[in-house]
C-alpha cells in the first residue's frame, strides 16, 4: 500500500510540474501576443498618420500650383485693387 502511495505522489508531482510548465508557457505566450499586438497597432497608426500627411501635403501643393497658374494666366490689367472709401 505504501508503494502505491509513493507512485501516486511521484506521478502527482510530475503532473503538477507539467501543469506549472504549461501555465508559465501560457503566460509567456500571452505576453508575447500583447507585445506583438501593441507593435502592430503602433505601426498601423504611424502608417495612417504618415499616409494622411502625405495625401494632404500633395493636395496642398497641387492647389498652390493651380492658383499660380491662374495668377499667371490673368493679365495684370484685370487685377485691380480698389482703395477703401474714406468716410
Amino acid at each position: 500500500m505504501a508503494r502505491e502511495y509513493e507512485d501516486y505522489e511521484e506521478e502527482y508531482s510530475e503532473e503538477e510540474l507539467r501543469r506549472e510548465y504549461r501555465r508559465k508557457r501560457r503566460i509567456r505566450n500571452r505576453a508575447i501576443a500583447v507585445v506583438v499586438a501593441v507593435i502592430l497597432l503602433t505601426a498601423i497608426c504611424a502608417g495612417g498618420f504618415f499616409g494622411i500627411h502625405y495625401v494632404l501635403s500633395t493636395l496642398s501643393e497641387k492647389k498652390q500650383e493651380q492658383e499660380a497658374i491662374i495668377q499667371e494666366d490673368t493679365p495684370a490689367e484685370q487685377l485691380t485693387i480698389e482703395a477703401p472709401e474714406a468716410e
